[in-house]
């Protein structure tokens, strides 16, 4: 084992640059990231724009890669602690299915669909303590339930306020999403159970039907060609 400096690793280039100017001190570690051993590893996430006011930092451990969508992308993912600090406020989440859509293995990706690219970092070509520094990508206009984006505010259970919402890229039915929404409203953050965030082993995912004018969100699955509604407010599943 030896002692390095943690390094800014900028994911608009297509190569890792080296800077001294860390602000994570010291680590130890001596290996770059291996798919098959990464669980004692952790890199550091820096999101280069505030969201929603907040700067964004997470502490992020790959344990394994997940196929986002059928078209042969690799995902790292794993757990992650998100730090959200603004002038008077700032709050924690856990998590454990975090992903980025910059973050692919590149090992087990399509070139021909996926090809290298200055927004993009393979981790298996930094070093366990590295800090990424990575464009924060939001959700579409009117995407609820967004496919790339991280994680977002948005008002999930229609009383005015935004929640957060975090997405487990590529965890989810036929290589979909799932996410977590975390209530704010307290002085610590809360993640909100139950339907139609959850139930019983469904969590909310891509194929779910968000509609705010109607305020409801139902929860679906995908069963082949088929988006089957699954819940108590099942039987709604056509009026949305």
């Amino acid at each position: 084992m030896k002692g390095y400096k943690n390094w800014l690793v900028f994911a608009n280039r297509d190569y890792c640059h080296h800077a001294e100017a860390s602000f994570y001190g010291d680590v130890e570690g001596d290996s770059t990231i291996d798919v098959g051993d990464m669980d004692s590893c952790i890199v550091y996430l820096k999101y280069r724009t505030k969201v929603e006011g907040y700067q964004v930092f997470a502490e992020f451990s790959p344990s394994t890669t997940v196929t986002h969508g059928q078209c042969c992308k690799e995902l790292y993912t794993g757990k992650a602690v998100l730090h959200f600090t603004k002038r008077g406020s700032s709050f924690t989440v856990e998590v454990e299915e975090f992903s980025d859509s910059s973050l692919i293995c590149y090992a087990n990706t399509d070139a021909v669909y996926y090809p290298k690219n200055e927004k993009s970092v393979d981790l298996a070509e930094i070093e366990s303590g590295d800090t990424i520094v990575l464009d924060y990508l939001p959700p579409k206009k009117n995407e609820y339930l967004s496919w790339n984006s991280p994680f977002y505010f948005l008002d999930m259970d229609f009383d005015g306020r935004k929640e957060l919402v975090v997405n487990n890229m590529g965890c989810g039915y036929y290589g979909g999403n799932t996410y977590d929404v975390f209530s704010l409203k307290g002085s610590k953050p809360q993640k909100m159970i139950g339907y139609p965030f959850e139930f019983e082993d469904v969590k909310l995912n891509s194929y779910c039907k968000y509609n705010p004018q109607k305020k409801a969100v139902i929860l679906r699955i995908r069963d082949g060609v088929k988006y089957v509604p699954v819940g108590p407010d099942s039987v709604n599943d056509d009026k949305l």
